[in-house]
């Protein structure tokens, strides 16, 4: 059930316990083993921290490879540091086991393709991290499983994702929060967007995520197989469907995205979907094993294939965020409009091993294009190929056929 009252909406679908504003007051005892001044440092080969306390203050830093932190704690303060990626979700941060990490008045990102921050429990123990004032930029998201938990305030979270038993406080910060109901059934109603919002969700696998006073501009339900989810005067709500590797026939999906709230259901990938006058945004399609699916008229976030599978975007618009075919797969996109982003950004497609991604009558200005191993891309009467981004790694291959 959900209720509002005053600022605060509870959308409760099994499960309890959690975190409390105190969090935002850990104290991460560190030796100091500071870089003083605002020095910029460049290191090949990623940072890994484990068993050991480590302190980075004002310090620029760009980093080509993963931070991994394992049963260790770190202090980032006043500090910049940028991964450095040769396509998306190539390096990560992640905090692992009986770990603390504090950020305060830092900048984290990555350039020019997304990183992603993975925090998991190991045996030793689950990882703790609190953000103060931090800004965590251009990544595929802040994910969090076991028991980890996640404090922030002020500054920008943006993608948050929620796992397993996962505790998160957020207060006074940007933040796009991604629930993973797991199977079974999972309730959410009365989401709202805003620069004040506050609410307060617990998922059916104990997980539970906060917000007091936030900036939030959407939210996102990973709907695997299984899965029995019901939304509810909500808005902004952006969902995920992930083929199961064994449809027996193809799967056509049709106007599931709107810009206006609606009532509407429908089933898919073994999962049930109702929406009760509520708005869906944008969808993120995964396609895997030999599957074939469709895809018609919808705003398309995040689209990906692996193995033998065929995906085809037809009509509609997309977003281009981690839009990758990877194995033998193949992506077709026919008549695809792109979506900006705020920063005005066109997002990127990523074709590796011996997949292949066909355009055909799409716009495509502002793109940044990948082949990768013997990969293939190509654009068949395509606009606004004047503005592509090209890159040819290994044998991958970019045709581009006369523009419309």
């Amino acid at each position: 059930m959900a209720k509002r009252d005053g600022c605060t909406t509870r959308c409760s679908a099994g499960g309890s316990g959690g975190i409390g504003f105190p969090l935002l007051l850990l104290s991460v005892l560190l030796a100091a083993s500071a870089l003083q001044g605002m020095r910029c440092v460049s290191m090949r080969g990623g940072l890994r921290i484990e068993k050991q306390r480590a302190r980075i203050a004002a310090t620029k830093k760009t980093i080509r490879g993963d931070i991994v932190v394992r049963n260790a704690a770190l202090e980032v303060e006043n500090s910049h540091l940028t991964l450095e990626l040769p396509y998306d979700e190539a390096h990560s941060i992640r905090i692992l086991g009986r770990s603390e990490v504090r950020v305060s008045k830092s900048r984290i990102e990555s350039q020019p393709y997304q990183f992603y921050v993975e925090c998991r429990s190991l045996p030793s123990g689950s990882p703790k991290v609190v953000s103060r004032e931090a800004e965590w930029l251009n990544h595929a998201g802040i994910r969090l499983y076991g028991s980890s938990i996640f404090a922030a305030e002020g500054g920008e979270v943006a993608e948050l994702q929620m796992h397993d038993r996962s505790q998160a406080y957020v207060r006074k910060a940007y933040v796009y929060p991604v629930f993973f109901p797991g199977s079974g059934p999972f309730h959410l109603a009365g989401l709202r967007l805003g620069d004040s919002v506050c609410l307060d969700v617990v998922g059916p696998s104990g997980w539970r995520f906060r917000a007091d006073s936030c900036a939030i501009t959407g939210y996102h339900v990973d709907i695997p197989e299984g899965c029995t989810l019901q939304i509810v005067d909500s808005e902004g709500i952006g969902i995920s469907l992930h083929s199961t590797g064994h449809e027996p026939r193809v799967t056509y999906l049709s106007s599931l995205t709107s810009e206006v709230p609606r009532s509407f259901g429908f089933s898919a990938f073994g999962a049930s979907v109702e929406v009760v006058q509520s708005q869906i945004a944008t969808l993120n399609i995964y396609v895997v094993g030999s599957d074939t699916v469709v895809v018609r008229d919808c705003v398309v976030n995040e689209a990906q294939t692996d193995g033998s599978a065929v995906l085809s975007l037809i009509g509609g618009q997309c977003y281009y965020d981690l839009v990758q075919a990877r194995d033998a797969s193949t992506l077709l996109l026919e008549e695809v409009q792109p979506m900006r982003w705020p920063d005005n950004s066109g997002g990127s497609v990523l074709a590796m091993d011996h997949a292949r991604v066909i355009f055909r009558r799409c716009g495509v200005g502002g793109l940044t294009l990948t082949a990768m191993g013997s990969a293939r891309i190509e654009l068949i009467e395509c606009s606004g190929v004047d503005s592509l981004r090209i890159r040819q790694v290994g044998n991958g291959r970019i045709r581009i056929a006369p523009p419309l």
